[in-house]
């Protein structure tokens, strides 16, 4: 079993395009408004964000993750910004281990992230290790 994790940093973004589809589907489907995927990209390249992806053997995105650190004064959370590729449950258990050790290592407490509520029970039945804490509110100013 292919564990082997890809990762895109300021000196690597020309990696970037061989996810891009998948941030794309992401930020199309489940972001409303707050960035694209060329924000990510700029993300990534001024280190404000990381990414770590993984292809199957045809060259397929398995999965990809795009996140960034969220520094509060008594916790540190991973807010990831993005999660795709194919079959996400599944790539879920074969990569979220991975994923888990290195956001430990990056100092995190804790994983946030703003979903709908169907991609927060996919989430939660794939077992990245998320519940529902507070329900994020908007109202844009004009």
């Amino acid at each position: 079993m292919n564990t082997t994790m890809h990762f895109i940093d300021a000196p690597t973004i020309y990696r970037f395009e061989e996810i891009r589809d998948c941030v794309d589907r992401v930020v199309k489907n489940a972001v409303h408004g707050e960035y694209n995927a060329g924000d990510v990209r700029m993300l990534l390249i001024k280190g404000l964000a990381f990414c770590a992806y993984s292809k199957d053997e045809s060259g397929e995105v398995e999965i990809a993750c795009v996140w960034e650190m969220v520094y509060y004064p008594r916790t540190t959370a991973v807010n990831v910004l993005a999660l795709g590729g194919k079959n996400t449950k599944e790539n879920w258990v074969k990569y979220g281990p991975i994923l888990l050790d290195l956001w430990k290592k990056q100092g995190a407490d804790c994983i946030e992230c703003a979903t709908t509520q169907a991609m927060a029970r996919l989430l939660m039945s794939a077992g990245v290790p998320i519940e529902p804490t507070y329900v994020l509110s908007r109202g844009y100013l004009k």
